[in-house]
């Protein structure tokens, strides 16, 4: 049977809201990460490090701001297997970009990174990720989880006017993240004093010199970074619960879209 969950999302934003962190600040997105499409086409990175949002779980997209919508990961056996990413590198704007990777590498936590907006310089970041393991959901069990799911409950939930709704596939966590910059741009920024700043402010960061500067943040446990999603269609029947079809993302979608209360994705 399946069983209706709260998800962890909403416990995490719990958590993140007693912290102290304001309520709007701003977390990071694909884009303002710069890393679309990574580590393959159609996967996306979550804002911040996660231990919830497993293959299974489900979201909708309105006015632009993700909200959890349930959990169907019980009805699905993800596979994990361990694997090596490349590395990432991201180039854009200098502030804004500064800043996105220091709330994602702090794990949203009340850290002010504070590198002010600068859109006519550009800093290279490197991202390297270690300890991946990748759980996966196959195609048809997908679908068959999601359609037992309208089959138990309707398709109210997955049916709303103005929302697009999309379910996890497949998830990379890591225990491990690294961002790497160049004597070049710590130099002509002046970030070495900003960044050992950063990691001080974190104990769970380190900063140092390695051919480059490094920031680095280890997990306690694996914590998931990235996300591969599909949307939810629902075809009308003639009669009974409509059918579900799963689809590839667009390569425009869910690339600048900000979480609402109860979700960290």
């Amino acid at each position: 049977m399946l069983k209706k969950i709260i998800s962890l999302s909403s416990l995490l934003l719990l958590l993140f809201v007693s912290t102290g962190c304001p309520a709007q600040q701003k977390l990071p997105t694909p884009d303002s990460l710069g890393l679309v499409d990574y580590p393959a086409k159609g996967w996306r990175i979550f804002s911040v490090p996660t231990e919830g949002d497993a293959p299974g779980s489900i979201f909708a997209i309105k006015d632009g701001a993700i909200q959890p919508v349930d959990d169907a990961t019980a009805q699905v056996n993800a596979t994990t297997s361990k694997i090596a990413l490349p590395t990432a590198k991201s180039v854009r704007n200098y502030g804004a970009r500064l800043n996105a990777f220091g709330t994602f590498i702090t794990s949203g936590l009340p850290v002010e990174a504070g590198f002010e907006a600068d859109g006519t310089r550009r800093v290279a970041i490197e991202l390297t990720v270690e300890g991946a393991i990748k759980e996966q959901v196959t195609r048809t069990q997908l679908n068959a989880a999601i359609q037992e799911y309208v089959n138990t409950f309707g398709d109210s939930l997955l049916n709303r006017d103005g929302e697009t709704f999309y379910v996890i596939q497949s998830a990379i966590s890591a225990t491990q993240i690294t961002f790497k910059f160049s004597d070049v741009d710590v130099t002509r920024f002046n970030l070495e004093s900003r960044l050992a700043a950063l990691a001080n402010a974190d104990t769970n960061l380190t900063f140092q010199k390695n051919d480059g500067f490094e920031l680095i943040r280890k997990f306690d446990k694996p914590m998931r970074m990235f996300y591969q999603p599909a949307i939810i269609n629902l075809l009308p029947a003639l009669s009974g619960n409509p059918k579900v079809t799963l689809n590839e993302v667009p390569a425009e979608s869910l690339l600048n879209v900000q979480p609402s209360d109860g979700a960290l994705h």
